[in-house]
C-alpha cells in the first residue's frame, strides 16, 4: 500500500507542477520535438532494414512503426553506402536496393526512434529492475544498419499478395515458413480440419529453393467443399504467398511422398496450466498468443486439475512459467509419463522445468559446475543490493546457437538471439535434441554480473526429449516473453505444431 500511496502522491505532485507552468511546458514540449525533426541527436541520420528475403517481416515492422506514430518510407533506388551494421556494430560498405525500408531520424520522435535501434545501450548503474538491452534488429530478427548521412526516404508501398485460382487445379500449394502470419495461416487451416504436411529437408522444384519448413497442401487428403477457393483466399487474408505446383516430384531434395514431408499436428487439442502457483505473465503470454495473435483454441484448466485430465482427449499441454512442486506430485507426474509416451506433446517453460529436473525419465540435470569460492562473510549489509546484481542478468541479449536442422527451429533465423534473464544452468541433453544453447561467445549487449556469466557458459536453452511415441520441449528461455521476440513467435508454434 505504501508503493501505492507513493507513486500517487508524486502524481499529484507532477500535475500541479505542471499546471503551475504550463505554458512554459507546452513551449519545451513543442520545441523538443522541432528540434528533433530539425537537427536529431546521435550518429545516425538513416537508419536501413534489409527487404529481400524478409518480406512478412518488414511488412509487420512497418505496421509496429506505424502504431508508433513513426515515418518511415522506401529507398526508391538502388545505391552504395558507408553505415553500421546496429547488430554487431561492424562498419561496412552496405548495398541498398530500391525496395529497402528507410527510417530518417529527421523526425519529431527522433529520439524515441533513436532509443529503440540502441542495439548496446550505456548504463549509468548496473543496478536496475528491468531490462537493460533491446533493439530493432534484435527482436525482429531484421538486418538493419545505421547511416551518418541522410537519406530521403519515398513513399512506402505495402506490398500487396494476391493468389488466383489457375484454371487447372494445381497438384499442391507450398508456403514458406518464416513469418507469424505464416503461423495465422496455418491455425485456419488446422481449424478447417485440413491436412497440412511440413518439409523436413530443403527441396527445389520448378527452378525454385524452398527451406525445411515449408507448408505443403495438397488436394490429395483434403476433402473440403471449394479446395482451392478456400486454400488461396485464406493466404491472401493472411499476406501469405502460395506457390502452385503440378506435381510432388522435385528437381532436388525428397519427394512430396516421402518420410521427409511429414504432417504437422491435424487440428491438435491444446491445455495450458493457470491459477494459483503460475506466473500470470507467463501464462498471460501463452494466451494472448494463442487469443489474439493466431487465433486458435486453448483450453485453461488450474493446476491442481491435472489428475482429472482426459489425457487420450489431449495432444499438447503447456507448462507457463511457475512453482509446479505442489501441483505435480508424483502421482501426475507419472500420468503425464504415460501421456507422452502414448503420443503426447510436453511444453515446459522456464521455471516449469525444474519439476522435471533429475526426475527419472527426464533428461533434465543441473550443470557440473566448478568448485565454488568460499563465501564472504565479512560482507557488508549496505553492499547487499550490489551484491546481487553480480549473479543477475536483468534482460541482456545474447545470441543462441540453434540447430537450424531441427524442426524446433524452422523458420527462425540464422542468428537467434533472445533475452537472456535467468542463470538456467542446465546441462545438454544426453537423450535428446540440444536444438538452442549459449556457449561462452553468446553476449551481445546488456549488463550481465560477474558470476552470473559463468553460469550462462555451456547451457541448455531449448531442448527436445523423445520419450516413447511423444516428446518433452524444453523451453529454458521463454520465447513469448512480452511478445518481444519475433523469431521466438515461431520457435514457439514449431514447439506446438510440428
Amino acid at each position: 500500500m505504501s508503493r501505492i500511496d507513493h507513486h500517487f502522491a508524486t502524481s499529484m505532485a507532477t500535475l500541479e507542477s505542471v499546471t503551475s507552468h504550463q505554458e512554459r511546458i507546452v513551449k519545451e514540449f513543442i520545441k523538443f520535438h522541432e528540434d528533433a525533426a530539425t537537427n536529431p541527436a546521435g550518429g545516425f541520420k538513416t537508419y536501413v532494414v534489409k527487404n529481400q528475403g524478409n518480406e512478412e517481416r518488414v511488412r509487420s515492422f512497418t505496421e509496429w512503426l506505424t502504431k508508433q506514430g513513426f515515418e518511415y518510407g522506401m529507398a526508391g533506388k538502388n545505391m552504395i553506402a558507408k553505415g553500421t551494421e546496429l547488430a554487431n556494430s561492424s562498419d561496412q560498405s552496405i548495398k541498398i536496393e530500391s525496395n529497402d525500408l528507410l527510417i530518417s531520424a529527421y523526425q519529431p520522435k527522433s529520439n524515441l526512434i533513436r532509443i529503440l535501434f540502441e542495439t548496446k545501450p550505456v548504463l549509468e548503474d548496473s543496478v536496475t529492475y528491468d531490462l537493460t538491452s533491446w533493439g530493432m534488429s534484435y527482436l525482429f530478427g531484421l538486418k538493419t544498419y545505421g547511416l551518418k548521412e541522410k537519406l530521403a526516404p519515398v513513399a512506402y508501398k505495402t506490398p500487396v499478395i494476391e493468389n488466383k485460382i489457375s484454371e487447372v487445379s494445381p497438384y499442391a500449394y507450398l508456403a514458406r515458413w518464416s513469418a507469424v502470419e505464416d503461423v495465422v495461416f496455418l491455425s485456419e487451416l488446422l481449424k478447417r480440419n485440413m491436412l497440412v504436411r511440413s518439409s523436413n529437408v530443403d527441396f527445389e522444384i520448378d527452378k525454385l529453393k524452398f527451406e525445411a519448413g515449408t507448408l505443403v497442401i495438397t488436394k490429395k487428403g483434403n476433402s473440403q467443399k471449394d479446395f482451392d477457393q478456400l486454400v488461396t483466399s485464406l493466404a491472401t487474408k493472411h499476406h501469405v504467398q502460395l506457390i502452385p505446383v503440378k506435381t510432388g516430384f522435385v528437381t532436388s531434395g525428397a519427394d512430396f511422398g516421402s518420410p521427409q514431408f511429414v504432417p504437422v499436428l491435424k487440428s491438435p487439442k491444446i491445455v495450458t496450466v493457470g491459477g494459483p502457483g503460475i506466473s500470470a505473465t507467463s501464462f498471460g503470454a501463452v494466451w494472448h498468443y494463442f487469443e489474439k495473435q493466431i487465433e486458435y483454441p486453448m483450453t485453461i484448466i488450474n493446476g491442481d486439475k491435472l489428475a482429472n485430465l482426459p489425457w487420450s482427449e489431449i495432444d499438447v499441454l503447456i507448462l507457463p512459467a511457475g512453482k509446479y512442486a505442489n501441483i505435480m506430485n508424483e502421482k501426475v507426474i507419472d500420468m503425464l509419463q504415460e501421456w507422452i509416451r502414448n503420443g503426447g506433446k510436453l511444453i515446459a517453460m522456464e521455471q516449469a522445468t525444474d519439476i522435471f529436473i533429475n526426475k527419472p525419465g527426464f533428461g533434465l540435470t543441473k550443470k557440473i559446475s566448478e568448485k565454488s569460492k568460499e563465501p564472504d562473510v565479512f560482507k557488508k549489509f549496505g553492499d547487499q543490493e550490489r551484491l546481487e546484481a553480480s549473479d543477475s542478468s536483468p534482460g541482456s541479449m545474447f545470441i543462441i546457437n540453434l540447430d537450424k536442422t531441427h524442426p524446433l527451429a524452422f523458420g527462425c533465423n540464422q542468428e537467434y538471439y533472445t533475452l537472456v534473464r535467468d542463470s538456467y544452468d542446465i546441462g545438454y541433453l544426453k537423450d535428446g535434441w540440444n536444438v538452442g544453447y549459449l556457449d561462452d561467445k553468446g553476449y551481445a549487449a546488456g549488463f550481465v554480473g560477474k558470476k552470473m556469466t559463468e553460469k550462462l557458459k555451456n547451457t541448455l536453452i531449448m531442448g527436445v526429449q523423445p520419450m516413447g511415441k511423444g516428446q518433452v520441449v524444453y523451453l529454458m528461455d521463454d520465447p513469448l516473453f512480452r511478445g518481444m521476440i519475433y523469431n521466438g513467435k515461431i520457435l514457439f508454434s514449431n514447439a506446438v505444431f510440428r
